[in-house]
């Protein structure tokens, strides 16, 4: 199966993986949520959207597109940029698909009248809030033979992203779990600097908890939302669970959590613990989310928050 090629190959490996937030029928994980397109005013000119479908499932999130190419010549360097809305309107995801790091023969060019599948991923980010409707913009592509030329000029946003390193940690005790439970629930502010600015507790088990993850918190990298590449100030939502068997699959956030966003829904980003040598006692075992992980490379940047910057890694890049 491709999508699980694709996540093979650009996921990374981990004693505990990060859990599904909503419950999703076996075949549905399989096939994916089939969404309905909505398509830039460029796309159809070149492109017809067969099917987009989108994977909530535990290695985090996984998107797809099934094109073919309607024009009157074969194209490369394919770049669409898909924003996703749950059944309120609301923004709940985004997402780059790269036709040129994309896997196997989706690489190549893409001939008239033929189909191409490209995939994106959120590794370790799953949306709050279920999507429904995907609206897909034409970013960049080019002829074969010639450089990539950009095509529409649409804002390009990413969510906030948790870093990967692990900060040294205090055990947490909970003497009465006994099997996998979420902890917390909450809402953090980073600013464009990457700092957290503020934390609002939106649910949690006890005071215990939740004085751990306030200082816990602070101790976290994370990588600003960006708007065309420039960060900015945003909410990110942040859960933590406590994890016996990495085979279960928690139960959904409740709406009443997301009641309280108007146009845009933050992904999640969830921490996992898990026993440490005992069965009262947890540590962090799971941390770090991805955005269009393979749309994307980190370049050194001094001017970026952590010395660090997205960069297309296609193939070539546009007039």
């Amino acid at each position: 199966m491709r999508v699980s090629a694709f996540l093979n190959r650009n996921w990374f490996v981990f004693l505990i993986i990060i859990c599904a937030i909503w419950p999703v029928a076996a075949e549905s994980r399989e096939a994916g949520l089939k969404l309905q397109p909505k398509l830039g005013p460029d796309v159809a000119n070149y492109w017809k959207v067969v099917e987009a479908n989108i994977i909530a499932e535990t290695q985090g999130t996984t998107a797809s597109l099934k094109i073919q190419n309607v024009s009157d010549g074969a194209l490369s360097d394919v770049i669409f940029y898909a924003e996703y809305f749950d059944s309120e309107g609301r923004r709940c995801l985004s997402l780059v698909f790269s036709q040129a790091t994309n896997v196997g023969d989706e690489q190549t060019a893409i001939p008239t009248g033929a189909t191409r599948s490209l995939y994106s991923s959120a590794g370790g980010m799953i949306p709050a809030s279920m999507p429904t409707e995907v609206r897909i913009h034409l970013l960049q592509q080019a002829h074969v033979g010639q450089a990539p030329v950009r095509i529409e000029s649409i804002t390009e946003q990413s969510p906030v992203t948790l870093g990967e390193s692990l900060p040294k940690q205090t055990p947490i005790h909970l003497p009465s779990l006994s099997q996998s439970a979420d902890l917390l629930l909450a809402r953090v502010t980073v600013d464009q600097d990457g700092e957290v600015r503020d934390t609002k507790i939106l649910s949690t088990v006890n005071p215990q908890v939740t004085a751990w993850f306030q200082s816990f918190v602070h101790a976290l990298t994370f990588y600003p939302a960006t708007t065309d590449g420039r960060p900015e100030n945003a909410d990110t939502l942040v859960s933590v669970r406590a994890v016996f068997s990495p085979s279960e699959v928690p139960p959904s956030i409740s709406n009443s959590y997301t009641a309280t966003f108007k146009n845009e829904v933050p992904p999640v980003n969830r921490i996992l613990l898990a026993p440490a040598g005992s069965t009262d006692t947890f540590r962090v075992a799971r941390i770090g989310s991805q955005w269009s992980d393979t749309a994307y490379k980190w370049v050194h940047d001094d001017n970026m928050p952590h010395h660090v910057a997205r960069q297309l890694a296609s193939s070539s890049s546009p007039k």
